[in-house]
């Protein structure tokens, strides 16, 4: 999963590619993401186009969670308002769009998506080769009452050469874990190997595993690991106990 907060994914022939870029080659989002709470109950934001012809587009909302194994998660919502939904640009034209929550915030944070689609300038008829369109995401959090993310690490377990940290988020608040790092101690508290990892969102009230992949060999001989867990709502640090049960000999 990429470390941005939006997705750019690319549609063809049906298919839906998932990428890390906030702008397409056609068009871009701006902000690419979106706060609203008690006080900001909308905003604008604006779809710009790049490129050098009109371009037509489709704004839907979804709802988004994530499983612990990162899978994002979505479905159709109308706890969101956006205005206009469909829309035509020309060359190098922008429009501002409002978006609204239509409840008023409660004690947890609500998480939802807005996705701007590409629509295809005429009938796929009228089409030589494949035309790629493109799809880009912005999360959208409608803050709680009292806002605060409170990330801590449920566990580390080694197994082969790779180590699961699962990072729980305890708070009301969503946290962006920007890097996940990890030095690994043997028996006699030597460093033996380190490893890093840029993070993603963790949600209110979730927990997401990430998985680091450790230099060949140290699993049978690390027995703890320092963990820095660095995000936009603080850093946690401190020591995990490892076991090398699943480590193949």
């Amino acid at each position: 999963m990429p470390s941005h907060p939006f997705i750019r994914s690319s549609l063809a022939i049906g298919a839906l590619c998932l990428t890390n870029a906030a702008q397409a080659g056609n068009f871009n989002v701006s902000p690419t993401r979106i706060q609203l709470d008690k006080d900001h109950r909308s905003v604008l934001f604006t779809i710009t186009n790049n490129s050098e012809a009109t371009l037509r587009f489709e704004v839907t909302t979804s709802s988004w969670d994530e499983s612990e194994e990162g899978v994002m998660e979505l479905s159709g919502t109308d706890d969101l308002v956006v205005f206009p939904t469909l829309l035509s640009l020309p060359a190098g034209g922008s429009r501002r769009l409002r978006v609204g929550a239509v409840d008023a915030p409660g004690a947890e944070e609500q998480s939802y998506r807005i996705f701007v689609t590409e629509l295809p300038a005429g009938s796929m008829e009228d089409t030589t080769g494949i035309r790629v369109l493109t799809r880009i995401g912005v999360p959208v959090f409608v803050g709680p009452s009292r806002p605060a993310a409170r990330l801590e690490v449920d566990e580390a377990l080694l197994h082969d050469d790779q180590l699961d940290v699962v990072v729980a988020n305890n708070g009301s608040t969503y946290a962006m874990v920007r890097e996940i790092s990890a030095v690994l101690r043997d028996d006699a508290g030597e460093e033996i190997g380190h490893a890093s990892l840029r993070g993603w969102y963790v949600l209110s009230g979730n927990r997401r595993r990430f998985v680091l992949d450790l230099p060949e060999g140290v699993c049978a001989m690390a027995a703890s690991v320092d963990l820095v867990v660095d995000s936009d709502r603080g850093d946690w640090t401190g020591e995990q106990e490892l076991s090398r049960d699943a480590c193949t000999p």
